[in-house]
């Protein structure tokens, strides 16, 4: 039997472990974004905390994910992140807050809270026969079947044009993230079963276990490759919400699936889709929220990036006077995509 007074504590905790971990996770991407302005020990500097902000909000997902329903942890991690992304991105990349920016954070909010309600009376915790049944449920195997399926059409489309656009690259990043998710879910449940259970007829055998924390650290680097990258796409009120809000819908979706989350009465189910369609208006407004190219040489004209001596004043300082003979550096069209934070260039 479940003792519910537990139950609730653990949902706190969970809860708490959530929002705690995004505030650390965002603040730590928009630091290392921060630092590819810079040079020397600022840009170490930067980089290091970055890092360590972003491996501590890590360590404070996996609390929630163990201790919440994936539907919930998703939710909150995913609506959190997003406030603290508004709040932090002008205070530390010195980036503004528009008022489509505005509205998109508050759609994804309002979406995340009403799936987290619809979501929200999953039991967290599953015993061994249970989990056993999950990965053959024929809802999952099609739902991952077509995401695979979509994620090999955008490689290859990807591979064609020769760079990896903000919208494919946040697809595969929701489409890892959400894998890692399941993967760690699912092994954090073995090995709290290992811990718990007194019946030997009821413990997965450890072989099974031993394997699926291997997969789960492969996906946790599967997982940092992917930060590496993505702070390339450097305007983070637009590709930060975009990431977020594609990671959650995917958790969610997958996740939801396999641990057979979704057993809704008609009014969750109504509030469910109706958090879903805020979530999508809310990620289709905030990508639409991107500056223009002439207010982006404006803003870097006006100020400097972080309110730090940006990347350009640390070569003057330089003693190095340059000559009037040497030819004047342009950047090619991959290097302007990459600065405006449009597309990753694939090296063939």
């Amino acid at each position: 039997p479940i003792d519910l007074d537990a139950m609730l504590e653990q949902w706190q905790l969970g809860l708490c472990a959530c929002l705690f971990g995004s505030f650390c996770g965002t603040l730590g991407g928009q630091l290392r974004m921060c630092s590819l302005a810079f040079v020397g020990k600022t840009a170490l500097l930067l980089q290091g905390g970055g890092w360590a902000f972003w491996i501590g909000g890590q360590g404070l997902n996996q609390v929630a994910i163990l201790l919440a329903p994936a539907t919930v942890a998703a939710c909150v991690t995913f609506s959190s992140s997003l406030l603290c992304n508004a709040l932090l991105a002008p205070w530390v990349l010195k980036e503004r807050l528009s008022l489509m920016h505005g509205v998109g954070v508050l759609l994804l909010s309002l979406g995340g809270t009403a799936v987290t309600w619809a979501s929200c009376g999953s039991d967290p915790f599953y015993t061994w026969p249970q989990l056993v049944e999950l990965p053959g449920r024929p809802p999952f195997i099609a739902l991952g079947t077509l995401a695979v399926g979509a994620a090999l059409t955008l490689l290859f489309a990807s591979a064609r044009s020769g760079s990896l656009g903000l919208v494919s690259f946040a697809y595969l990043f929701a489409l890892v993230g959400a894998t890692d998710f399941l993967v760690t879910k699912f092994t954090l449940q073995l090995l709290r079963l290992q811990v718990v259970e007194d019946d030997l007829s009821l413990l997965p055998p450890s072989g099974i276990t031993s394997v699926l924390s291997a997969v789960m650290i492969g996906l946790h680097v599967s997982v940092f490759g992917f930060q590496v990258l993505s702070v390339y796409y450097r305007k983070a009120l637009q590709s930060v919400p975009l990431f977020l809000g594609s990671g959650a819908i995917m958790q969610i979706s997958l996740c939801g699936v396999f641990f057979n989350e979704f057993n809704f009465t008609p009014l969750q189910a109504t509030v469910f889709f109706v958090g879903v369609c805020l979530v999508l208006s809310g990620l289709f407004v905030t990508s639409r929220a991107a500056p223009t190219e002439d207010s982006d040489i404006e803003d870097e004209e006006a100020e400097d990036v972080c309110g730090l001596p940006a990347l350009s004043k640390s070569f003057e300082s330089e003693s190095i006077a340059p000559s009037d003979a040497s030819p004047t550096y342009k950047m090619t069209s991959s290097e302007k995509t990459m600065k405006n934070g449009g597309a990753i260039p694939i090296i063939s």
